[in-house]
């Protein structure tokens, strides 16, 4: 046995065995990243791997029975031993080993700590930059943003950078990111900020200290992903943005299965509380670990959802029903998709179609998700919109929301709901509160900003509405909300011409822009611009109020004076509205019948028609006084001054009352200027 082993090393076999496992492990990394970048088969990494292990057994017999010699190969039966020159090839054998070895750790640090580079979507491609706007109020965010800083537990995860050119990799890459930054949100004594601000920075140029001083953040993580057959590789870095150093970074190459996934994101979020020194209750250790489902289709297609649920728009809710169908097909027992698919049935029933089978829908999904895990946080959160949206029940649906954001403490979605909820609860104060705190954890969202600006112009205060409208503006530079709510600013202050044009230059993607849009000019005198605007078109209709475009018709030319024009198609509008169930309509339907019985000078029917508007509204502190106040303005047409007075005085007990400039201005209160409690009651109301 000594002399066999002596010749295996005189052949150079355990050389060359030595040599073949080091270039084998070389060649795997290449074809590794190259069957990521080129998109090839999930076999060829397996193909290539069985090729070198066929190929070692033949290298070492090869070694043995041949020899490398000046005059090239030969058997080594061949060779007189006094002329071998094994001992040169053996010294050339270690030179070979040695310099595979130091490629081989170079490789291995370069993945580790730099990570391949994307040669689809490369790191200094700039984004889409936002759009520069005369608004020069620095933004709130920027006020706190030292603070924060000071605070080494704050963190903004970036998108990871996709490393392969297959678009449903993009959706995992985005996937890991979105469920990372879930697990992290639950850490009660971090500050994590939320998706909506940091994916404003994919494939952005700037540097690491500018990205934290604008989103108000002592560190960032950053990193990339890649799948590479049935494997997945991902390498993250924790960066102190105040010295740009790296607080912590790590490489893992897995077998791609779901529960290696929610592995990897759960020793992430781990090793960035320990790097911050971020104390974990028992609860939230246990929510760490935990496997949303086994099937990575189902996974897939719920992280597609969950993107698409986030756009609120008819096709996206659309899509997204289809992926989250499609995901609880795969894993009946995925309890965060019954909530997601809650939410989404939620969302299409208030923002798309008003039909009671989604809140019916949206409701049999919470009680599945309950009998599978009956303490999920999701579905707490899902059940919160279902009393919110389905029901306008805005105690059931904080309770509910409050006891989420006790388990989910970083989530910025979750304070802007409650900041919505308490808005038309009247609570205006919590409402200031919720949306400050979603805007310090999400500081680049403009509807956030849009919401503060929302109330603070509903409770007169004009001075903290101008900073978030000019914030939102921006944010968002053409976001029709922002831009209403900038003529909305306007209006209360009197500034009609100026709001116009902001009207006049926005897309009507807001339901509100029609109305302002059609009620500006009949301010002005403009009656031939009013009556080009009396179809509202797809915002005719929505839970507050209802606009038939006769009734507009009939309104604006009675307005401008044409009485029997105006009441002939006003009588048209009587008949479309009288058409409807009355025992079952709503109060938006009644208090069309009130402004257009008023035009037809009906003064009975006017009366009990706001009379019924009044009886049948659900308490809303936003949407109730401006239902209330076009009332008035319906009772004043039909001559009913008294009561058109008692309804106004209600208006203006209200604290979210139109601004005076709007009660002034309203044209169908102009038959009330010459009674001169007008005056007195605007006097008593606005007297500061």
């Amino acid at each position: 046995m000594a002399s066999f082993l002596t010749e295996l090393k005189r052949r150079n076999v355990f050389r060359v065995g030595a040599l073949y496992l080091v270039a084998g492990w070389l060649v795997l990394q290449v074809a590794d990243v190259l069957a990521g970048l080129l998109g090839l088969p999930d076999w060829t990494l397996r193909f290539v791997a069985f090729l070198l292990m066929l190929g070692f057994p033949l290298a070492l017999v090869f070694s043995w029975v041949y020899e490398l010699t000046p005059e090239g190969i030969k058997r080594e039966s061949e060779i007189d031993r006094t002329q071998s020159v094994t001992q040169q090839t053996s010294k050339k054998l270690g030179v070979a080993t040695v310099a595979l070895l130091a490629a081989a750790v170079t490789l291995l640090a370069l993945d580790r700590f730099v990570g391949v580079p994307d040669v689809t979507q490369p790191i200094g491609t700039a984004a889409e930059p936002i759009p520069a706007n005369e608004y020069s109020t620095p933004l709130p965010s920027e006020t706190a943003a030292a603070a924060a800083k000071g605070d080494r537990r704050s963190v903004a995860v970036l998108p990871f950078a996709n490393r392969s050119t297959r678009e449903e990799d993009q959706f995992f890459a985005d996937g890991m990111h979105d469920d990372l930054l879930t697990q992290l949100a639950k850490i009660g004594s971090l500050k994590v900020i939320s998706r909506t601000s940091v994916m404003e920075y994919r494939d952005t140029t700037k540097k690491i200290p500018e990205i934290a001083d604008e989103l108000g953040v002592a560190t960032v993580l950053e990193g990339g992903v890649q799948r590479a057959g049935q494997r997945v590789r991902i390498n993250v870095q924790l960066i102190d943005a105040g010295t740009d150093e790296h607080l912590w970074a790590e490489h893992f190459d897995r077998e791609l299965t779901a529960e290696n996934v929610f592995d990897i994101q759960s020793e992430i979020a781990q090793k960035i509380a320990d790097a911050l020194q971020a104390t974990l209750s028992p609860e939230e250790k246990a929510q760490m670990g935990r496997v949303l489902t086994h099937d990575l289709d189902a996974l897939a297609a719920y992280s597609r959802a969950r993107n698409l649920e986030q756009v609120v728009a008819a096709g996206d809710l659309e899509r997204a029903q289809q992926e989250i169908d499609f995901a609880l097909e795969r894993d009946p027992r995925f309890a965060e998709a019954w909530a997601l698919r809650a939410r989404i049935n939620t969302l299409r029933y208030w923002f798309i179609d008003p039909d009671p089978a989604y809140v019916d829908a949206a409701w049999e999904a919470i009680r599945t998700g309950r009998s599978i895990r009956p303490d999920l946080v999701d579905l707490d959160i899902a059940e919160g919109y279902y009393y919110y949206h389905g029901k306008l029940d805005y105690d059931a649906a904080l309770a509910l929301l409050e006891k989420a954001a006790r388990s989910w403490p970083n989530n910025a979605d979750l304070y802007q709901l409650m900041g919505w909820i308490r808005r038309r609860a009247g609570d205006f104060e919590g409402s200031i509160g919720n949306f400050n705190k979603s805007f310090e954890l999400d500081p680049r969202n403009a509807l956030t900003a849009v919401g503060l600006a929302d109330v603070y112009v509903n409770v007169n205060r004009y001075d903290d509405a101008q900073i978030w409208v000019d914030t939102a503006l921006r944010l968002g530079p053409t976001f029709a909300y922002a831009r209403y709510m900038q003529a909305t600013l306007l209006v209360g202050q009197g500034a009609f011409a100026d709001a116009r044009r902001v009207v006049e230059t926005t897309e009507f993607t807001f339901s509100d822009l029609p109305y302002l849009n059609w009620w500006l000019p009949l301010v002005q005198g403009d009656y031939e611009i009013a009556l080009e605007r009396i179809d509202f078109g797809q915002f005719a209709e929505n839970r507050d109020r209802i606009y038939p475009p006769a009734m507009m018709r009939g309104l604006t030319l009675i307005l401008r004076g044409d009485i029997d024009a105006g009441r002939r198609s006003l009588a048209q509008a009587r008949s479309e509205l009288e058409s409807h169930d009355l025992a079952t309509a709503g109060s938006p339907l009644f208090s069309a019948l009130c402004l257009t019985y008023g035009g037809l000078g009906l003064a009975e029917e006017t009366l009990s028609a706001c009379r019924r508007a009044v009886e049948k509204e659900q308490f809303d502190a936003v949407a109730n006084p401006n239902n209330r106040f076009a009332m008035a303005g319906g009772l004043a047409l039909a001559g009913r001054h008294d009561d058109a007075f008692e309804f106004l005085e209600t208006v203006l007990k209200m604290r979210a009352r139109p601004a005076r400039a709007v009660f002034e201005a309203e044209p169908t209160l102009r038959g009330l200027h010459d009674d001169p409690r007008f005056n007195a009651l605007l006097d008593t109301y606005f007297a500061d």
